[in-house]
């Protein structure tokens, strides 16, 4: 059994309606949503983070233009990083052998200088791209180059290496892949909102089933009712028809599956009911 734990490693602010799709007078206003992590413990291989949060290399990789822009749109607080949380639980960074990016935006990879011994498992294409792109483009695509330095000279595991699992028998509908060979973590490609995003199906936890989605959906309950984001998010995405694909996919997902908790990494209804139970 994989043990699990979740942490808000920092929070930003959008406008409500934005990313819930409903416009009222009441969701103009700003809402601070979560970046939430998740530690796992595989019995075999140890911890991994999936996604690593806020830390001040976000403040540092954006205080200038034009990336002082992107700062500027995501107003964010950092009350304790992730390597401070954990620390909290008697868990030193040496301690995480892998972390899973799910993609390169600024919040997803922040605090990755603080677990210099794990090894990145991630999508190459998603590391390739970001890796390349600067400047105003860059910042559409929220990332932040100078964060993208911090990945050099680290040690790589790419998702397409691994080995597919054709016709899984909840995921048939996504592209997976076995992330140990054993069945227990399964990268599970979520395109359309960044290049390469892949979320973890975890099969067998302490807190039941649990499909971690990234940011394929910001809030579950918008998911669960199909409702998109409002159009101008489609600025931002990598591939705006296929995050539509994959939105109404996971929608499909989460009714034909109750029994499997989705996480995604800004819902804070979802990040309150998975640290209660």
């Amino acid at each position: 059994m994989l043990k699990v734990k979740f942490y808000q490693a920092g929070f930003c602010k959008h406008p409500e309606c934005v990313i819930s799709g409903h416009v009222n007078w009441r969701s103009l206003k700003n809402v601070a949503t979560p970046m939430v992590c998740t530690l796992i413990n595989h019995p075999k291989h140890g911890y991994m983070l999936f996604d690593v949060g806020y830390s001040d290399n976000f403040f540092k990789a954006s205080d200038h233009f034009p990336y002082k822009f992107y700062q500027m749109a995501t107003p964010v607080t950092v009350e304790a990083t992730l390597v401070d949380l954990l620390r909290r639980d008697n868990i030193d960074p040496a301690d995480i052998k892998y972390v899973f990016i799910s993609h390169f935006h600024a919040d997803h990879i922040s605090a990755i200088d603080d677990f210099p011994k794990a090894t990145i498992i991630t999508s190459q294409a998603a590391y390739d791209y970001s890796k390349a792109v600067q400047g105003f483009k860059a910042v559409r695509k929220g990332i932040l180059p100078q964060l993208m330095t911090l990945f050099k000279n680290r040690k790589f595991q790419f998702i397409e290496d691994k080995q597919k699992i054709k016709g899984h028998k909840k995921l048939f509908n996504f592209i997976t892949h076995d992330v140990f060979g054993d069945g227990a973590v399964v990268a599970t490609s979520l395109p359309g909102h960044a290049r390469g995003q892949h979320g973890l199906y975890l099969d067998d936890t302490n807190k039941k089933k649990i499909f971690l989605v990234a940011d394929a959906t910001w809030l579950l309950p918008s998911l669960a009712a199909d409702s998109l984001p409002l159009p101008i998010i489609a600025m931002v995405s990598d591939n705006h028809p296929q995050y539509i694909k994959t939105f109404h996919r996971l929608h499909d997902f989460y009714h034909d599956n109750r029994d499997v908790q989705l996480v995604p990494c800004h819902c804070q209804e979802t990040f309150d009911k998975v640290t209660k139970s």
